[in-house]
């Protein structure tokens, strides 16, 4: 099957319905703008939880299209082997630790057996190619490998948030490019990696987004159409050519350190910390999330590209425009990286409490960094909310503790109010017994101790292990109840240490569990430490959250005043609160405290 003159060709001769000319990009223009359309037609229609899933759905839908509008036979194969790789990623995340992860090599094998497979490889087309012919069974287990390779790579990169669809997008634009100026016959995997950009394009506020994870059923789909775009790139016979080095140097950088972190789990002392990926290590260096993001593209981006030249170039030629066009792209790479330092601390402060109005995937992916670090310091996470920061303005102590932690968090429907009311930035709600929740996935996935300390005796210990139940692999460091005497903190905060717990939620109630962890972090060394207030009782079983209709219409408060009518007093408050950001947004405190000056 071959292009010739616009159209598609069966090796019989028969014309397909499917041509590379005007007919065709304006379908593919009608086609993204039918699919932006949609998303924006149901975004304000429908639910949060019910448009993500409507949207993966006619994205599914849309790839369906393709393998029938295409014709291919090779086509259809790798849109049905995608789609039963995001089968597998969606039954592993459904049910993680159940094994079903060990299916994620099916799709692969059927692709080889019903699709295409590698039958021999050669270098790129030149005078004196070497060709090594391979039998069935090495073909067969090759492609099997090669095309399980990149949906295992796809969701290892998604758990930088944003990264996964970002080096998708670029690596698509190289296949596009490659595939179309290459003088080999490429015409199936140009048509397959055009059709794929345009669909990244049309749902880049769902692939592209900073802060935003594709999950594992979409970075299994799409690193399995990564895969077999490289495969069907040749219609006689599979060879190693342009379209299979672009990935491997595209991705070099990422199989590298996944290959690296393998190798340091398998052979190295569990103890050990793992080996720190770059986008890791641009974040210490102060380089904020969405920043880092496109650095680590950027520098993806500098390593395929000078591989895609290098195979479209003759040799002469790309000595002379490859290595310069590399340097040059380098130096302004690290101009930008250098300009990009020292801005992710840049906060605004309300009363003098700055607060991180930032995403829960930026959160979780901070907090990640922090956690994987192979010199881990103390760092204070703080969950603030409106009732919180009302009381800052009077506790001077608690005021600078939260103003220099590590991380302030939004956590409460009011504390959103307040900093969209005057003007600050925020994205949304980052409720700490959500973000709490969610660190124990990460834990669990990542295999760091966790410590629980606080809540009434008994209460610790249940959150705990329910909290194992709900995250097969967490690891408990230890647990201690918070009535405690506090002429102990001493020994307490030395027993955290010793334990080798890497995560510490603390529920000793606001502020008091803030302030115990500052006058102890110098005793509990390297832990990432987190408030999280009255969350034991909720995951002990003690309180029941508010239904997820309660916490929509912001009134998550008034459920758990019904179950505590003794914050009633305490919520009184909210009104006080909500007074004085009403005079801070008419500068009436401001003007008030400049004249007392």
């Amino acid at each position: 099957m071959f292009f010739k003159n616009g159209a598609l060709l069966t090796e019989g001769g028969s014309v397909l319905a499917f041509e590379l000319n005007a007919e065709m990009t304006l379908s593919l223009f009608l086609v993204a703008v039918g699919c932006v359309v949609f998303q924006r037609f149901f975004r304000k229609r429908l639910s949060r939880e019910q448009y993500f899933y409507l949207r993966d759905l006619s994205l599914v839908a849309v790839l369906m299209l393709l393998a029938l509008w295409s014709g291919s036979e090779r086509v259809s194969a790798l849109v049905a082997c995608s789609l039963l790789s995001m089968v597998v990623g969606l039954a592993d995340q459904f049910y993680p630790g159940r094994g079903l992860y060990a299916f994620i090599i099916l799709p692969g094998l059927f692709f080889a057996l019903e699709g295409a497979s590698i039958s021999f490889l050669s270098a790129p087309a030149s005078e004196n190619t070497t060709v090594l012919f391979l039998s069935i069974w090495q073909s067969v287990l090759l492609t099997t490998c090669w095309m399980t390779l990149f949906p295992i790579l796809f969701r290892r990169l998604d758990q930088i948030p944003g990264l996964a669809g970002h080096l998708l997008c670029v690596s698509l634009s190289l296949m596009v490019c490659v595939s179309y100026f290459s003088r080999q016959n490429l015409d199936e995997a140009f048509v397959v990696s055009l059709v794929s950009l345009v669909l990244v394009g049309a749902y880049w506020s769902r692939l592209g987004h900073h802060f935003r994870q594709l999950g594992a059923p979409l970075a299994s789909l799409w690193g399995t159409i990564i895969a077999g775009i490289s495969i069907i790139g040749v219609s006689k016979g599979i060879t190693l050519t342009a379209l299979m080095v672009i990935p491997l140097g595209f991705y070099a950088l990422p199989l590298a350190e996944m290959s690296l972190g393998f190798m340091s789990h398998a052979f190295v002392n569990k103890s050990s910390r793992p080996i720190p990926d770059l986008y890791t290590r641009v974040v210490e260096h102060g380089v904020d999330h969405p920043a880092a993001v496109r650095l680590v593209t950027e520098i993806c981006l500098l390593v395929g590209g000078g591989v895609s030249l290098m195979q479209l170039l003759p040799d002469s030629q790309a000595l002379k425009l490859v290595v310069p066009s590399m340097g040059f792209v380098m130096v302004l790479t690290l101009w930008a990286f250098c300009g990009r330092r020292g801005r992710s601390g840049e906060k605004k402060s309300i009363w003098g409490v700055k607060i991180d109005g930032i995403s829960m995937n930026y959160a979780l992916s901070k907090s990640l960094a922090w956690l994987k670090t192979p010199c881990p310091e103390f760092r204070l996470v703080v969950t603030l909310n409106a009732l919180g920061l009302y009381a800052s303005r009077k506790d001077t102590f608690f005021r600078q503790i939260a103003a220099k932690a590590d991380l302030t968090l939004p956590d409460g429907a009011g504390l959103v109010w307040a900093m969209r009311m005057l003007s600050l930035p925020v994205i949304e709600r980052i409720a700490g017994i959500d973000y709490m929740d969610r660190l124990c996935r990460l834990a669990a996935v990542e295999s760091v101790p966790v410590y629980f300390l606080g809540g009434k005796p008994g209460i610790a210990q249940r959150a705990a292990e329910n909290l194992a139940a709900r995250h097969p692999g967490l690891k408990i460091a230890g647990v201690e109840h918070g009535y405690f005497d506090r002429d102990d903190s001493e020994k307490v905060a030395n027993r955290i240490r010793t334990s080798g717990a890497r995560l510490l939620f603390v529920a000793l109630g606001v502020p008091a569990q803030e302030k115990w962890l500052d006058l102890y972090r110098d005793s509990l060394g390297g832990v990432l430490a987190v408030g999280v207030g009255g969350s034991f009782d909720v995951f002990a079983g003690e309180l029941k959250r508010a239904p997820a209709i309660w916490q929509k219409i912001n009134c998550e408060w008034l459920y758990r005043l019904v179950q505590e009518p003794w914050r009633f007093k305490q919520d009184l408050r909210l009104l006080s609160f909500m007074l004085l950001i009403l005079c801070e947004r008419l500068n009436l405190l401001r003007r008030k405290e400049d004249a007392h000056a």
